[in-house]
């Protein structure tokens, strides 16, 4: 800044060019001129040009981790994303032999399991064979009483009947 004095910051006396202390005070002038740091060369402050380019590459970065992970994926080949196995427990096996499971009430032509894999069968339709849970309560007047569950929505598919001579199914 050519041309402009120097002032003391403590007595705010003129300070000659070069002096590094107040002719009035003596104070030490420093790099002060009225209250104010001198320009820099370049007229920036050093290191800003490298923030600059680390906060620029750390986006870019982030962009394409962005994209690659939530971005369009018909833009990158398949063998790129990582392939999560699809779930299939295949058909559902009702155990048979456990205690008291395949004896048949009598006038019955269904046992449990039987009566079971009857209802699964009956909502195999609507929910998918690994999500469906099949509970009994046993056999009562002549059917047995199940409740159904979808596992993988939480929801509730309500009690049944399986009669145990025809095999309808029926929503209680």
């Amino acid at each position: 800044m050519p041309g402009e004095t120097r002032l003391c910051s403590n007595c705010r006396a003129a300070i000659p060019k070069g002096a590094t202390e107040c002719p009035k005070c003596g104070t030490f002038a420093g790099d002060m001129f009225d209250g104010r740091l001198p320009a820099q060369a370049g007229g920036r402050r050093r290191g800003m040009g490298k923030l600059f380019l680390t906060i620029l590459a750390i986006l870019i970065a982030g962009g394409i981790v962005a994209f690659i992970f939530l971005g369009d994926t018909t833009m990158i080949p398949r063998s790129v994303w990582r392939r999560v196995p699809k779930m299939d427990s295949g058909s559902p096996h009702v155990v048979g032999d456990r205690p008291g499971g395949a004896r048949r009430p009598t006038g019955a032509t269904l046992n449990e399991p039987e009566a079971i894999r009857t209802l699964r069968r009956f909502l195999a339709a609507d929910v998918k064979a690994e999500c469906l849970a099949v509970m009994s309560k046993g056999y009562l007047n002549g059917a047995y009483e199940l409740d159904a569950l979808d596992r993988c929505h939480g929801t509730h598919l309500g009690h049944w009947r399986v009669d145990g001579k025809t095999g309808d199914v029926m929503k209680k």
